[in-house]
């Protein structure tokens, strides 16, 4: 509704065109990763609350990475993609 200015019918025009636009430049397929939920199990990590002034933290648990999970889950380049 931001982009509209309060208006819905603009706000709506606007977010079908961008769903076009994602579909018509394959940016729709990029996100496709249908190893996200092995993945997250395998390697922990993610947003938790934030610091004292309001910056959001971002953690890894690199020492709890489960690797053979991970490698059975997706490849390399997969993975970093």
């Amino acid at each position: 509704l931001r982009h509209g200015r309060g208006n819905l019918d603009k706000a709506e025009k606007a977010f079908r065109k961008m769903v076009d636009w994602r579909k018509d430049t394959l940016l729709a397929d990029a996100f496709d990763f249908p190893e996200d939920k092995l993945v997250r199990r395998a390697y922990k990590k993610g947003y938790f609350n934030t610091d004292r002034e309001g910056r959001p933290l971002y953690i890894e648990m690199i020492g709890n990475v489960d690797i053979d999970a991970l490698e059975k889950a997706t490849t390399l380049p997969r993975l970093i993609q």
